[in-house]
């Protein structure tokens, strides 16, 4: 008969990363509390290194950033322990995304990698030049060291949590479902993925790539989350309309691309609506913008169902990956996810 400690599944290594002033340090402080888990913030151990080499600091050269290194064993030590590990960064890099899923398989721990975006330009400029530092030695970046910073699109599935979109506490409630999957592969005793893959939870089989067990064994169904719906309004004049919205409702523009114009209300930030004149890569304007925390699984679905397809899965040069459906009204549905 197994023991419990033969039973007790493996760690899990979360791994938070995004742009400065996106919000992850609160997600994931909230969540290492809900997890009841080690945290490692690579901030920290920096900072201290810098405080630690004082004036020698500028004549020290580095071959490889030393924090990102002293946290990836940091984390593996605590992983071996038994312990599940949040780890916090920008994670700018490919190479320390690899470095991380490394730091995962040296433990033998699951791992789920998570994007903390804010999708809103005004807010995130906003937070960054009024947030409060609470680490002694360490400088606040400025906004244009935010958007100039080296920061490369991710090229595997990840959590991609919104903070215009999702509260801190919705944010770690879909994290957590990620997390939860990886206990339903060990339950299944299937082989744990070393990436993330569904936000709500459903694991995937390394072997076939499709969804194991777990889920039912869970009592789990699958499902997609929405995380925003937005009005697409066909516009014959993009300047006319703005001021039209903005003089009526107090609409704000927080996205221009030229062709397309996303207005929202200043006090509640997730309240929008988009005036297009076309649309720059799709043959029809859609009714609706639907974004959703798995575009590819809600891709699926709509294959699955045998929807109409309008425009196909797309890695968009502004930074989304979306899909158009028609429902059965004929209405055209824009789904995306932001990459």
């Amino acid at each position: 008969m197994a023991t419990s400690r033969q039973l007790r599944r493996a760690p899990v290594l979360v791994c938070i990363g995004g742009l400065p002033a996106t919000g992850k340090t609160t997600i994931a402080r909230e969540l290492s509390v809900e997890l009841r888990a080690a945290y490692v913030r690579i901030d920290t151990i920096e900072t201290a290194i810098d405080n630690a080499e004082g004036r020698f600091g500028q004549t020290n050269k580095w071959h490889v950033p030393p924090g990102y290194l002293v946290g990836y064993d940091v984390a593996v030590d605590q992983l071996r322990n038994g312990l599940d590990v949040i780890a916090e960064s920008v994670n700018p890099l490919q190479v320390t995304r690899d470095a991380w899923c490394d730091a995962a398989r040296r433990a033998n721990a699951g791992l789920v990698e998570v994007e903390v975006v804010c999708s809103d330009q005004h807010e995130h400029r906003r937070r960054a030049e009024q947030r409060v530092l609470d680490i002694a030695g360490l400088t606040n970046p400025t906004w244009e060291q935010i958007t100039n910073r080296e920061y490369e699109a991710w090229e595997r599935d990840r959590v991609v949590v919104d903070t215009i979109v999702l509260s801190v506490k919705e944010s770690v409630r879909r994290i957590c479902r990620a997390v939860d999957g990886l206990k339903c592969c060990e339950a299944c005793r299937k082989p744990i993925v070393h990436r993330s893959h569904v936000a709500c939870g459903v694991c995937i089989s390394t072997s076939s790539g499709t969804p194991c067990g777990g889920r039912r064994r869970c009592g789990r169904l699958f499902h997609v989350s929405v995380q925003r719906v937005v009005p697409d309004l066909l516009s014959r004049s993009l300047e006319d309309a703005k001021g039209f919205y903005g003089r009526v409702l107090g609409l704000e523009p927080v996205m221009d691309h030229g062709w397309i114009v996303t207005l929202a209300d200043p006090g509640r930030p997730g309240a929008q609506i988009s005036l297009m004149t076309h649309d720059e890569t799709a043959p029809v304007v859609p009714r609706v913008s639907v974004q959703v925390d798995d575009v590819d699984a809600a891709y699926a679905s709509a294959v699955r169902e045998g929807t109409e397809l309008v425009h196909p899965l797309t890695d968009e040069p502004w930074g989304v990956r979306r899909f158009f459906v028609r429902d059965p009204d004929g209405n055209v549905i824009n789904v995306l996810g932001h990459r």
